[in-house]
């Protein structure tokens, strides 16, 4: 079993943010996700009226950007 990473950044965005925590892991996530056909990815969209309640988008655009090339 591997051993959990964890990376802070610092940053002053979101998508900025989570792109450059993603890096490095990348290796990591294309191997994890090459060759299969579907990937879930499940962000909190549970309200609109509370922002602290829901995954920003720009995140969610960080993560499907750095997945996008390798599926």
């Amino acid at each position: 079993m591997e051993q959990p990473v964890v990376a802070v950044v610092r940053s002053s965005g979101h998508y900025r943010g989570v792109l450059d925590t993603l890096r490095f892991i990348e290796d990591q996530i294309e191997k994890d996700i090459k060759g299969k056909k579907k990937i879930l990815i499940k962000p909190n969209f549970v309200t609109t009226s509370n922002q602290l309640a829901a995954t920003h988008v720009d995140a969610v655009k960080a993560v499907l950007d750095v997945i996008s090339k390798y599926h």
